[in-house]
């Protein structure tokens, strides 16, 4: 970086772009997210240099990344493993048809009608 040389480096083919690029804290390495084309999926890639080029390697990964609450890998803090939080294997690729509500359900009290305890929500001011 000093010399102000540059040098390109080939993303994988089916590839529409990377994501949550992070670096390593003491080697010469990062791992990034590519887009997958035409799927709804992220797959894991380690840039390295080595000998003065960089190389790129797919880590393999046994099940979905999960995206949901920021970038799904970091580094330990010593820099020694890669941490990776995934979807359980289970879990459906679609998301459900239906959404899921967004608030309380209104429900109509019949006359005469046995007595039960209700849901009640309530905000912050």
């Amino acid at each position: 970086m000093a010399t102000g040389e540059q040098q390109s480096i080939t993303l994988p083919a089916n590839s529409e772009g990377i994501r949550y690029i992070r670096f390593h804290p003491s080697k010469p390495y990062f791992v990034f997210s590519s887009k997958v084309k035409d799927e709804l999926l992220l797959e894991l890639y380690k840039c390295e240099l080595v000998d003065g080029k960089w190389s790129i390697e797919k880590i393999p990964l046994k099940q979905r990344m999960n995206f949901v609450s920021g970038c799904a890998y970091q580094f330990t803090g010593d820099g020694t493993n890669l941490l990776v939080k995934c979807i359980p294997a289970e879990w459906p690729e679609e998301p459900p048809a239906e959404p899921v509500s967004t608030g309380p359900s209104i429900q109509e009290v019949m006359k005469d009608a046995r007595k039960a305890p209700g849901r009640t929500y309530q905000g912050e001011c």
